[in-house]
């Protein structure tokens, strides 16, 4: 049986320059010499040995692999997302969130316009004709272009949406960066460019989504199945996101008081250490008891339940608002 590799490296005088040298494995299993600087026995050459047995204590006995600095865009987008699938990981169930499907889109541009180029060689004038690029639509394909002008949507992005996209490009390279995969200054260059300003672009402006007034909520509620129906009336009544009640577990609700409140372990802004509590009247109590789904049991359906119910809401209220001529605005 082979002998373990010792993860401490020996202090040793190097054979041709008579100074203090060191031999290391990096995470990619290279190995690596490093010439200490100062003297052989040396107080200097001690002091940069510590330091980097300090590097190697905290890396379980190896040293980070050097990454090439010719990646292209589309290696670097590769890395990026693997990045994102646990970093936007729900804290409970460990499964990647909504951003990562988000950065996702965000780069796809990106890929398509620049994705052989060098990551290390995009730059500001690079970055703003991506947004060019996607402000007209030009980056997608003629047959893709074609599609969304036949769904009635929107070939080009909005000035915000566009701003945001960017705003997930310049999130890549500071990554990119922080991991030195890409120098810094080519994250400080992208920073440089400033988000479109309204009225100060040829983007498209949008109109603000306002609420939607009683009396359609009304009309629709009518159309709506009876539970559907009862989770609009507990969304006006708690004020609480269709996903909050959609998974709205009966232990969640402490029931000891005149008024009921649910403090949520999972919500929007969870990441940001924030609390959540949904406060429950008289008249949503009244629903909750008459809706036993509502509040099922924990572990009955799972989690799957409530977003597969959250998306199934969303396409019933967008179907039955066209149908009582509701203009409901999303973002584009």
């Amino acid at each position: 049986m082979p002998r373990p590799r010792s993860t401490i490296p020996t202090y040793r005088k190097h054979s041709a320059t008579g100074r203090a040298a060191v031999s290391f494995y990096r995470a990619d299993g290279t190995r690596t010499e490093v010439i200490l600087p100062g003297k052989f026995g040396s107080k200097e050459s001690k002091a940069e040995y510590e330091r980097l047995l300090c590097q190697l204590r905290a890396n379980d006995g190896r040293m980070p692999a050097n990454e090439r600095r010719d990646l292209s865009i589309d290696e670097l987008v590769l890395k990026f997302l693997e990045h994102c699938t646990s970093y936007y990981a729900d804290p409970v169930t460990k499964e990647p969130t909504r951003e990562v499907v988000t950065c996702r889109d965000s780069l796809r541009p990106l890929c398509r316009l620049y994705g052989n180029m060098p990551a290390a060689e995009f730059g500001p004038l690079a970055f703003q004709a991506l947004r060019t690029a996607m402000v007209s639509g030009n980056w997608m394909t003629d047959s893709e272009r074609a599609n969304r002008t036949k769904a009635h949507q929107a070939v080009g992005l909005a000035r915000t949406t566009a701003n945001r996209q960017c705003g997930r490009v310049k999130l890549l390279y500071k990554w990119a960066a922080s991991n030195e995969l890409v120098p810094a200054s080519v994250f400080h260059g992208l920073q440089s460019v400033s988000g479109l300003r309204r009225g100060r672009s040829g983007a498209r402006e949008t109109e603000p989504v306002v609420p939607v007034d009683a009396d359609t909520v009304d009309a629709i509620v009518r159309e709506l199945p009876p539970i559907v129906a009862d989770i609009v009336r507990l969304l006006l009544l708690t004020g609480a996101r269709v996903g909050e009640i959609c998974q709205l577990k009966t232990p969640d609700i402490d029931r000891t008081g005149p008024a009921w409140f649910a403090t949520l372990d999972k919500h929007k802004t969870a990441h940001h250490g924030h609390t959540r509590t949904i406060c429950f009247g008289l008249r949503a109590q009244l629903i909750l008891k008459a809706r036993p789904l509502l509040g099922a049991s924990r572990g009955e359906n799972g989690p799957e339940r409530g977003h597969g119910l959250a998306n199934r809401f969303d396409r019933l209220i967008h179907r039955l608002g066209s149908q009582v001529q509701v203009q409901h605005q999303t973002r584009p």
